[in-house]
Parts: C-alpha cells; sequence; structure tokens
C-alpha cells in the first residue's frame, strides 16, 4: 500500500452494495470516498458512514445505524474476498474483517459484490503484539448454501479462498500489509468533512 496523499488531487464519492447469491441486496455503506484505484486492488475510507441493512425478502426497505469510526475497504479484481479495517483510534484498536466474496464490479459509481457468508475477523491492540484470529458465520454459510443452491463451482472458489485467507494469515499479510502506521499515514491528513465529492469512475 502506498502513500497516495501526493498523487491523487481529487477523491471520489462511492457507496459499497452488498448481495446474496440470489441477487438479494441486503447491505449497503455510504458514503465513502474512493481513495485508490491501481491493478492491485480499489482503497476506499471514511471516518462516518451509514450501514443500511434491507429486510428479508424486500428490495426497498431499510434500517440502519451510523459507523464513526475510521473504516478502510480493499477491493480486488482476482481476488474472492475484500478487506475492512476499523480503526478506533480512542480504544487503540485496529479491527480486520476478511470477508470471503466476489471480486468487485464498481457500476456507476458504486462498489458492488456478492457476500459469500464466511469471514475472518481480528482485534489487534495498538499496546500489544497478541493477534488471534475468528472464523465468523459458519452456521450462515452452511444455511445459505443450501437455501441459495450454491453450485459446486461456487463451492470449489470459497473452499481455495478460505484456504488462501487462512494461509496469508499465517503469514501475517493483513496485519502487516495493512498496518495501522501504513494506513494512519496514507489518511491522516485528509479531512473527510472538507473533500470536494465526484462520481466514482466505473472500470
Amino acid at each position: 500500500m502506498q502513500n497516495n496523499k501526493n498523487k491523487i488531487n481529487q477523491f471520489y464519492l462511492t457507496m459499497i452494495q452488498a448481495y446474496k447469491y440470489n441477487g438479494w441486496l441486503y447491505h449497503t455503506w455510504q458514503p465513502l470516498y474512493l481513495i485508490d484505484k491501481n491493478n492491485d486492488y480499489l482503497f476506499c475510507a471514511s471516518n462516518s458512514m451509514y450501514v443500511l441493512t434491507s429486510k428479508k425478502n424486500s428490495a426497498t426497505c431499510f434500517k440502519h445505524c451510523q459507523e464513526s469510526c475510521l473504516t478502510c475497504w480493499f477491493f480486488f479484481e482476482k481476488e474472492w474476498f475484500n478487506i475492512k479495517i476499523t480503526i478506533n483510534k480512542k480504544e487503540r484498536t485496529v479491527t480486520y474483517y476478511i470477508n470471503i466474496a466476489s471480486p468487485y464490479l464498481l457500476e456507476s459509481g458504486v462498489i458492488k459484490y456478492i457476500d459469500f457468508d464466511l469471514d475472518y475477523r481480528c482485534i489487534k491492540y495498538l499496546d500489544s503484539n497478541n493477534i488471534k484470529w475468528h472464523e465468523l458465520d459458519v452456521k450462515e454459510f452452511m444455511e445459505n448454501k443450501n437455501k441459495y443452491h450454491y453450485p459446486m463451482s461456487i463451492l470449489t472458489i470459497i473452499n481455495k479462498a478460505k484456504f488462501r485467507i487462512e494461509k496469508l494469515i499465517e503469514l501475517n499479510y493483513f496485519t502487516d500489509n495493512f498496518s495501522y502506521e501504513r494506513l494512519i499515514n496514507c489518511l491522516d491528513d485528509i479531512n473527510f468533512n472538507e473533500l470536494e465529492p465526484c462520481c466514482a469512475r466505473s472500470k
């Protein structure tokens, strides 16, 4: 991850939409700013955003909550996972959330992906070197693979993604390459409240 302060003069406003395999839009995060887009990843961030959760079997009825910590998202064109990192300076924690999902699609300024339920999470305290990861939502995955009839090709991809994530965890890839110091170095001088928003460009 590179420092983009001197490279980017304008940040693009975007939102994130997470779908289930049957096309149900169940989570939306907004607003976020697209900080960097290159051949490896798409990087967006926000210091305050709304999380909208749709009711089952409804395309329009949402409830919402607000996240006020500094949040960074990394999406990949070739990886079947994305990374959400939340920095809480007051509590001095960095929470890593690795979500097994389809590669992203940037369409009409919106980042879209299909969520495949399984997640890995760790909370790292800045004054400690202890790192412990947990696999989440296994029960949800077992239910949804039957409910949404995941084909064998998707199940194979999910298993490969699990294996790759677990290997990267062993190598400390996420906590080293997306460390607190690197993220703060990229974002600490950005005042999100004073940014001039523009529409994010599609692929």
